[in-house]
């Protein structure tokens, strides 16, 4: 197989990598509005923080497919000695480059862009990864074209990492951006999440006061020192124990807000603990009452004996 067969084929890799990018993206970006939906349906002004930026991912992912398909594409060219092959691909190749990194400095992508940096750092360092790889083809791939080494096997190697590289990135994004990991601002969400924390301690105080009350009414019964009644009191601690350590109620909140950036996981996550913490604290002081009933109606049989 000579070599613009090869070439001819590569570029036809590089075109249909392309295309399943471009469906790809089509289909993430319904998978993203139905997070921001769920999300939403939580915190009606909820505001997503990573729409910006994985546009300009999707972008530069598109770029390695674009890159190689350029250099297979001038080297055929060039082959075939088309006039102007080498200056109008090197004008391409700095328009391409020029329009992301004008995207990058946009308000909003430079904005989502600093909240990664502090709040999910391993996210951040990736995306720069992927920017400064991007930078450092445009560069290599000028070269080539400027030095017109269309003969040389480094450009089908370059073609080759570019090809490999870009689907590397595929995978990678759809573990990094996936639906349940898309970002929103902490700061929109914190009135949420200030109220169910406020709500979650008069709760528990309530409870406290409520069981203390119960503990200390039953210790003046004989009743309290029954066989029936010390397993009762055994699980009501037990389960009064685990309300009042939970770590929802202080650690794990002050995680959440500090960040600048949470996950719609952590959100919906932690949204979901915290209702089940109340829905506990609320099982725990309907068993109070419960047992108040109960103790009621043991004065009252105790009374008409009398």
């Amino acid at each position: 197989m000579g070599k613009d067969a090869i070439f001819s084929l590569m570029a036809q890799i590089s075109a249909t990598f392309l295309t399943i990018v471009f469906v790809g993206f089509s289909f993430y970006l319904e998978s993203i509005r139905q997070a921001t939906d769920e999300v939403k349906k939580l915190v009606p002004s909820v505001e997503e923080a990573t729409s910006s930026i994985v546009y300009v991912m999707v972008g530069y992912n598109l770029s390695t497919y674009g890159i190689a398909l350029l250099l297979c594409l001038v080297f055929l060219a060039a082959n075939q000695n088309f006039v102007y092959t080498i200056q109008i691909s090197l004008f391409m190749i700095t328009l391409w480059l020029l329009l992301f990194e004008l995207v990058l400095r946009r308000p909003t992508v430079s904005r989502q862009i600093r909240s990664l940096e502090e709040g999910k750092p391993r996210l951040w360092y990736w995306i720069q990864a992927r920017i400064w790889f991007v930078r450092a083809s445009f560069l290599v791939s000028a070269i080539f074209i400027l030095l017109d080494v269309f003969k040389n096997d480094m450009v089908f190697w370059g073609v080759v990492v570019n090809i490999l590289v870009g689907i590397t990135f595929s995978v990678m994004d759809w573990v990094v951006f996936r639906p349940r990991n898309v970002l929103f601002y902490t700061k929109s969400i914190r009135d949420l999440f200030d109220g169910i924390a406020k709500d979650l301690r008069v709760k528990l105080e309530d409870a406290t006061n409520k069981y203390g009350d119960f503990k200390r009414e039953l210790e003046k019964h004989p009743v309290s020192h029954s066989k029936l009644v010390a397993p009762f009191l055994h699980s009501m601690d037990e389960q009064y124990r685990l309300i009042s350590t939970s770590p929802l109620l202080e650690s794990t909140y002050s995680v959440l807000t500090e960040k600048p950036v949470v996950s719609m996981e952590e959100i919906v996550g932690y949204y979901l603990g915290y209702k089940m913490l109340m829905d506990g604290i609320i099982n725990f002081l309907s068993k109070i009452q419960d047992a108040w009933s109960e103790l009621d109606n043991f004065n009252f049989e105790q009374g008409r004996e009398r």
